[in-house]
């Protein structure tokens, strides 16, 4: 299902994110944190699983972290997947809690996959 909000909020930072948008990725052994990209004639897709990630603080946070690799140009080379890479995926966190105006609390939750969200609701996973 793509999000029409989620979508206008990426594409505002680079045009070049077609769509973003939630599916089911539990088959796709390959994205730790529950998200994908594809690149397509120069787009990117971004899709976030739904039933991993359901605190909008998250949601948020890694449609940045991803942007931010968009935007520092470590997807050029790669058409669809996730990183593996330390260095990137570090620059691409600093990216994401700089444009979001993160705290360093908010940064420890995010980074720690805390089982409650950012704002104390706990959740079922």
């Amino acid at each position: 299902m793509i999000s029409t909000f989620l979508t206008q909020i990426a594409q505002d930072y680079d045009p070049r994110i077609k769509t973003v948008g939630f599916t089911d990725l539990s088959d796709y052994k390959g994205s730790p944190r529950g998200i994908i990209w594809r690149r397509m004639a120069g787009q990117y897709i971004i899709e976030i699983d739904a039933d991993r990630l359901q605190c909008v603080h998250k949601i948020l946070f890694v449609l940045f972290h991803e942007l931010g690799h968009v935007k520092l140009g470590h997807l050029h080379n790669r058409a669809y997947g996730a990183l593996r890479d330390d260095f990137q995926e570090t620059e691409a966190d600093r990216w994401a809690f700089e444009q979001l105006g993160m705290t360093e609390i908010c940064q420890r939750c995010i980074n720690t996959s805390s089982k409650i969200c950012l704002k104390g609701e706990e959740h079922a996973r």
